[in-house]
């Protein structure tokens, strides 16, 4: 990328803080006080014009410019925990650690005065023993009644297994076996049936013709009849099995089981009854064991709490809040319970905190690469990457300026960051891309109205004005797409005598 002379660059960063970019707060002029130039229009002559002295000068330069977005911000740290006071009521402080210092995990923070609650640990801990012993000797008298009554209960529980066994037994096996034995003699009749009739019509047709007599006719015909009776008792033996003989044996079965099963559910009960006493006892006893269990831990928690310590590393904050000093932290200070007592801001896991103006808003995305420079370490340099953007703008400075649109933005700090501490001032640059040989100018340099975009040039023969079309810019230069050549000189601020400038 081309640069201009550090001499210059500085005259340019002064004209930017006293231009407005784009310049939209100067005189209004018309297209009929200026010729505009354009690809399809035709070039106007330009005339003399004497150039004031207070104007500076910039030569379009050619070479890859680098489109960032400067913003600044303060130092936060990505991981913060408040540390509050977890014992109950008012304690006092006995000794702390000194503000400022790093700590590691499990350090000693603050060390809260706890000796009455340590003299309290001993009773507690009398009590708890008396009830548990007294949870023991419940727990041995319920054991022993309820062996007592174990061979009842089994006795009672082999009935309902053999009742089941039995059930199952005639619905799988008898009833299957029963009802396939009739359905085979109904089979067997209906056959033996078919075979006489089938006699009895060919003995018919010898009897016709004379081939046999009468009496032989007469006697296959009472065969047929034989055979049908047979076939209607084996249909009725079936119906009277089905309908009375199973359903009666299958009642009788279930109703064994069923009585099986009631007994034992009486017979439980009854133990249950027998039970209940000690079983109300014991569990009286160890509700209360339990109950002293609870106050001595509670008890016991309450007495660690009284040492705090650092849940992980980081930078040790006093938290003093309130007006007079009233809420100071310091020894023999006296906190109450909850009361936040430290910060412990995580200095390895910086962020910069930053506020996007919306006219950079849509340039700006997670994932782009940036560029930190704390204040306090003007000759560091981090690198970082944006890792949140709001999508609103900031509400807060609404109130303020209801014409001022900021968004939030987050920038992770990447490389050692122990240095930093939270409520630095920063100033982050934040990367969009770079074009490569391409023609710029300083913003200054770039002026609009009446919609057109143009340049102020000197020429051989004065100034003129140059239509042009402009691409992307940072906060000091911006991408000339079309209009100016490389070498041209532009103004960089606009004369005082622009309305007779010609233009093309």
């Amino acid at each position: 990328m081309v640069r201009p002379p550090r001499t210059m660059y500085y005259v340019f960063h002064m004209l930017s803080t006293t231009i407005a970019p784009w310049n939209t707060n100067r005189p209004r002029f018309t297209a009929s006080r200026l010729c505009y130039s354009a690809p399809s229009s035709r070039a106007c002559a330009p005339l003399p014009s004497p150039l004031p002295l207070d104007n500076l000068l910039f030569t379009t330069a050619r070479g890859d410019l680098r489109i960032t977005v400067l913003e600044s911000g303060s130092l936060e740290s990505e991981r913060s925990i408040e540390i509050k006071s977890e014992v109950k009521g008012d304690t006092q402080i006995l000794s702390l650690k000194a503000e400022g210092v790093f700590v590691r995990a499990g350090d000693v923070l603050c060390e809260l005065d706890v000796s009455e609650l340590i003299r309290d640990e001993a009773t507690r801990k009398l009590d708890f023993e008396k009830a548990r012993a007294a949870l023991i000797t419940a727990q041995k008298n319920h054991e022993i009644k309820a062996g007592d009554v174990q061979g009842e209960i089994a006795k009672a529980e082999l009935a309902v297994t053999l009742a089941e066994i039995d059930l199952e037994k005639y619905r799988e096996g008898d009833y299957v076996q029963q009802k396939q034995e009739l359905e085979a003699n109904i089979k067997v009749a209906r056959e033996e049936l078919s075979r006489a009739n089938e006699k009895f019509q060919w003995s018919r047709r010898l009897e016709a013709k004379g081939f046999i007599m009468k009496q032989e006719l007469e006697a296959d015909r009472l065969a047929v009849m034989k055979r049908r009776l047979e076939r209607d008792l084996a249909r009725r033996a079936l119906t009277v099995f089905e309908k009375y003989t199973h359903q009666k044996e299958l009642k009788t079965f279930e109703s064994n089981l069923e009585e099986s099963k009631k007994t034992l559910d009486r017979l439980r009960s009854r133990i249950f009854l027998e039970l209940a006493l000690s079983q109300s006892e014991a569990k009286s006893k160890e509700a209360t064991a339990e109950l002293e269990k609870e106050r001595l831990n509670k008890l016991r928690d309450q007495i660690r709490k009284g040492t705090i310590r650092a849940p992980r590393d980081g930078l040790l904050v006093y938290h003093n809040t309130g007006r007079s000093g009233q809420d100071a932290i310091g020894e023999g200070a006296t906190v109450r319970e909850r009361q936040t007592l430290f910060r412990l801001p995580d200095v390895t896991n910086m962020i910069a905190a930053i506020k996007v103006h919306e006219s950079a808003y849509e340039r700006v995305a997670k994932g782009q690469k940036a560029v930190i420079i704390a204040d306090a370490f003007p000759d560091r340099v981090f690198s970082g990457e944006v890792t949140f953007i709001s999508p609103l703008p900031d509400s807060r400075q609404w109130h303020r300026n209801p014409d001022l649109k900021l968004y939030s933005a987050q920038v992770r700090i990447d490389g050692d960051t122990q240095a930093l501490r939270p409520g630095m001032s920063c100033s982050v640059e934040i990367e969009i891309s770079t074009l490569e040989d391409v023609i710029y100018v300083p913003i200054q340099a770039v002026f609009r109205e009446s919609g057109m975009t143009f340049c102020y040039v000197l020429t051989e023969n004065g100034v003129v004005g140059k239509v042009v079309t402009t691409g992307l810019h940072n906060d000091r230069f911006i991408h000339i797409r079309s209009g100016l050549e490389e070498g041209e000189r532009v103004l960089l601020a606009r004369p005082s005598n622009a309305g007779e400038i010609p233009s093309r």
